[in-house]
């Protein structure tokens, strides 16, 4: 996905995505985005338990893999989940993310989900509350 087209998300779901485009942009990396907002915290086939906060279901959450390489190469899962010792466009990605004090890196959780990025909305529910409620009834009236 290119960066024009994650902050077109953006605008609907939260600044995470522009933030990422900032750490993709200088790392040569492109975001392959693979999950974001959902409606439940059921999720047939996950590979980490859904919190029943989910930021996915506030829109504060992306999971992504990450192409390198002049768009040769993918790094998934397994590949992310062996930071640092990955690729140093992939490194140099995922370290932005670390240091970036707005933003999560699922695979510093106890429960690792090296795909997942958040803003760790849930750390104050009662904005998580407000922000789940606008998203959820924004998808049942299709604004």
């Amino acid at each position: 996905m290119e960066c024009s087209d994650l902050i077109a998300t953006a605008l609907q779901q939260g600044d995470i995505s522009t933030t990422l485009c900032k750490g993709a942009e200088p790392a040569d990396i492109f975001i392959h985005l693979t999950s974001s907002f959902r409606t439940s915290s059921k999720v047939a086939g996950a590979i980490v338990k859904p919190a029943t906060r989910s930021h996915r279901m506030a829109g504060h959450a992306r999971d992504i893999n990450v192409v390198y390489d002049h768009k040769q190469r993918l790094a998934d899962s397994k590949k992310l989940a062996r930071y640092p010792e990955v690729p140093e466009p992939v490194r140099r990605f995922i370290k932005s993310i670390i240091d970036d004090p707005c933003l999560r890196w699922g695979g510093k959780f106890n429960d690792r989900d090296p795909v997942h990025i958040d803003d760790h909305l849930n750390q104050d529910l009662a904005r998580w509350d407000q922000r789940y409620l606008a998203m959820q009834r924004a998808v049942q009236l299709g604004v």
